[in-house]
């Protein structure tokens, strides 16, 4: 008896099923939810972040930043090949800025 009562509910569940209906929704909705969409706040970098995103703007910014080290790096070579000898540029210094060792006996 128990079994011919749960074997009831069960058709009695499965026969509601047969009633559902589709939900339709209202005619303006898709538009209005596109338009809550398109009104969303974007933060204040958005437009930055999407011009940087740009696969043009990336590759040139990345072209600029090696041509910039590259001009830094020959810049650094050049220097480093026309260092004068310590004693050389000690003495430079000591002319240019009047720091010779002067005594009292030499005037």
């Amino acid at each position: 008896m128990k079994q011919f009562d749960t074997v009831q509910k069960i058709e009695a569940i499965l026969s509601s099923i047969d009633s559902i209906e589709k939900a339709d929704a209202s005619p303006l909705f898709y538009s209005r939810l596109q338009l809550k969409m398109s009104k969303e706040k974007h933060g204040r970098y958005t437009h930055v972040i999407r011009f940087f995103a740009q696969p043009v703007v990336s590759i040139a910014a990345m072209f600029i930043l090696i041509l910039l080290n590259g001009f830094a790096i020959s810049n650094l070579w050049q220097q480093q090949r026309q260092v004068p000898s310590t004693s050389t540029s000690i003495n430079n210094f000591a002319k240019e800025y009047d720091l010779a060792i002067s005594t009292a006996y030499e005037q």
